[in-house]
């Protein structure tokens, strides 16, 4: 039997900080291919109506971190875009703060496409996923991991083709 996740009642989250201050950290180097994997059950704080009126810290908090920050970062961290998998492991039903996660992430993730067309830069897959099933998250991580490995043999064998130098993933 597939295990469940279970919520952890301390809604809404610094979502979009974890992303900025995570990939920041990573240490991204290169040309190798990236993927970002985000699970969780509850937007950002930037849909908290009570936290954009009352924390004087918020100003500071919405310009580091947004939707626009982490999309520039997972379309060109360390030269090629990362891929970038949210997967929401509560079934969004009515509430509004897992709304709100589908939503953000939705517009990471369009966000993070429109700037990698606008770069020209090779295309990454990006996936929103819903799912209490742990087997099932694992298996789409795994299937993207296994994706992003072959497309980065593809483009070693014509690197070499071409005499150019290989990337790594």
């Amino acid at each position: 039997m597939a295990g469940k996740c279970k919520g952890g009642g301390d809604s809404p989250e610094m979502v979009f900080a974890g992303l900025v201050e995570g990939i920041n950290k990573c240490g991204f180097t290169g040309k190798g291919q990236k993927m970002v994997v985000l699970l969780g059950d509850c937007g950002d704080i930037t849909d908290d109506a009570d936290r954009r009126k009352g924390d004087k810290n918020y100003p500071e908090y919405i310009k580091k971190y947004n939707v626009a920050m982490i999309a520039e970062l997972l379309a060109v961290a360390a030269e090629l875009p990362s891929a970038f998998l949210a997967c929401q492991v509560v079934e969004v039903g009515t509430d509004v703060d897992y709304i709100a996660f589908q939503r953000q992430t939705r517009a990471i993730i369009d966000a993070q496409q429109t700037r990698i067309k606008k770069l020209k830069m090779l295309d990454v897959s990006s996936h929103y996923l819903e799912s209490r099933n742990r087997d099932a998250i694992a298996e789409t991580i795994r299937g993207n991991y296994d994706r992003l490995a072959a497309q980065n043999a593809q483009i070693n064998k014509e690197l070499n083709q071409c005499g150019g130098a290989s990337t790594r993933f």
